[in-house]
């Protein structure tokens, strides 16, 4: 597994911005993790670490321990935790500084998909197979709120993320939708669509170091970027030559890593000066 935060603050609300650049995101470098696929990057929340790994250097660092099943997710909070999520249903707490698990939570009835913090304050968001998005106060690990569509009722979820203002989640589900949703009221406000998401749980994110982007990947490989506002596509590009099930953005610069099912399970990096 491999862990992070989102990029930047934005308030994505007026109806009618201006027109932005699009991104022109391109081949930069790899990382080669061993012999087995990765399924889930992060970079933490002073960009140093892609979970467990140096981001500079690529060197890696340490490795967590502790699910019964296939550990899916994870994300930084602060530098100090990483919260985890698999297929046991289980939502870990670990010390980042003894890479040891301090605490186990039930947090879904199926499969965790993702895990996601704001990078200031006390919120935390699961999501999960059962097509829920639950969102936890950090501090007493309780439940807070719970996000479902109406008309999604039998989709699963597959990935979450809060904008880095922490007022805003994005959800993508599997009939290739994504969500924003609006953490005060509960209110999905924006739909993006363009993408392909229907077996694997694809990542969804904020990009706002260089514009205000919503970045996602695609089963056919692609990465998608859509303006945040207008919802219309920006940028698409052949990232891998099979399904994209990894990525995350630098929280300071325009620095993009991905990974996807390729046979020689590389971790790509892709920079964009917009």
């Amino acid at each position: 597994m491999y862990a992070g935060e989102d990029c930047a603050t934005v308030d994505p609300v007026p109806i009618d911005p201006p027109k932005r650049p699009a991104p022109s995101y391109t081949f930069c470098s790899e990382i080669q993790p061993g012999s087995k696929r990765t399924s889930c990057l992060k970079f933490s929340p002073d960009g140093r670490y892609l979970a467990l790994w140096n981001a500079a250097t690529g060197k890696h660092v340490g490795s967590l321990r502790g699910h019964d099943n296939y550990a899916f997710c994870c994300a930084f909070y602060h530098i100090t935790t990483i919260f985890s999520g698999g297929f046991d249903a289980l939502l870990r707490v670990w010390d980042v500084a003894t890479q040891s698990s301090i605490r186990t939570i039930s947090a879904h009835t199926e499969p965790l998909s993702s895990v996601a913090t704001v990078r200031h304050g006390n919120l935390m968001a699961t999501a999960s197979y059962d097509g829920l998005v639950r969102l936890w106060d950090t501090t007493s690990l309780k439940l807070a709120n719970t996000l479902k569509p109406v008309d999604d009722d039998k989709w699963p979820v597959s990935f979450v993320r809060f904008s880095p203002n922490g007022k805003f989640v994005l959800a993508g589900y599997h009939n290739s939708k994504i969500r924003l949703w609006d953490v005060n009221n509960g209110k999905a406000l924006r739909i993006y669509e363009g993408h392909q998401q229907s077996k694997y749980c694809t990542p969804t994110h904020f990009a706002i170091t260089g514009g205000k982007y919503i970045i996602s990947g695609s089963e056919d490989g692609d990465v998608v970027a859509w303006d945040m506002q207008d919802t219309s596509i920006l940028q698409r590009w052949r990232a891998h030559e099979s399904c994209l099930i990894a990525s995350d953005c630098h929280p300071r610069t325009n620095l993009l890593v991905t990974a996807a099912l390729d046979d020689d399970y590389s971790i790509k990096r892709w920079t964009s000066p917009q």
